[in-house]
C-alpha cells in the first residue's frame, strides 16, 4: 500500500506601484524599434535587471508604450517584484496614422510583432535587455524574448 500526500502552498507577489503621467508628451521616435534602439545603446540600469517589461496605456484618443525593469526578491512565500529601471525616455507615444484602422486585437498582435522584430536586431543583442532573464508585453503576459530560449 502506498501512502500520497498533497502538499498545498499559497505564494503571495508584492508588485511595487507603477503610476503613469496624466499627460505624456509627443514622442521623438517614429517607430517601437527607433524607441528600444535609443534605449538600449543610450541608457543603461545601474544594476541588474531580472525582468523588462512593455506595457501599453490606452485613451480614447492616443496609445503609449512604457518599458521599465523590475527584480524579484523571494522571501518564503512571498515574493516582491521592485520597480529597479524606469529609463529617461520610457514612453513612446504610438502614432495614430500606424494603427488608427486597427481594432484592439489586431493594434496588440502588431506591435507584439514590432517588439519581437527588434529583439533580432543587432541593437538589442548587443544591449543590457539581453542580461535579463526575459522581455515581457504585460498587455497581453506574452513573453517577447526569454534568455533560457536563446541559449
Amino acid at each position: 500500500m502506498e501512502e500520497t500526500r498533497s502538499v498545498y502552498r499559497t505564494a503571495t507577489v508584492i508588485e511595487d506601484d507603477f503610476t503613469p503621467p496624466p499627460i505624456i508628451s509627443a514622442s521623438k521616435f517614429k517607430s517601437i524599434n527607433e524607441w528600444l534602439t535609443n534605449i538600449s545603446e543610450n541608457e543603461k540600469p545601474e544594476k541588474t535587471i531580472s525582468h523588462f517589461k512593455i506595457g501599453l496605456i490606452e485613451s480614447p484618443k492616443e496609445n503609449a508604450l512604457y518599458l521599465i525593469g523590475r527584480n524579484l526578491i523571494e522571501k518564503g512565500d512571498t515574493s516582491h517584484s521592485t520597480l529597479d529601471f524606469e529609463p529617461k525616455e520610457m514612453y513612446f507615444l504610438i502614432p495614430s496614422d500606424q494603427y488608427k484602422n486597427l481594432g484592439r486585437k489586431e493594434m496588440l498582435e502588431k506591435i507584439v510583432l514590432e517588439i519581437k522584430k527588434f529583439t533580432e536586431t543587432e541593437a538589442f543583442k548587443t544591449s543590457f535587455l539581453v542580461e535579463a532573464k526575459d522581455l515581457v508585453f504585460e498587455s497581453t503576459g506574452e513573453v517577447i524574448w526569454q534568455k533560457d530560449l536563446q541559449q
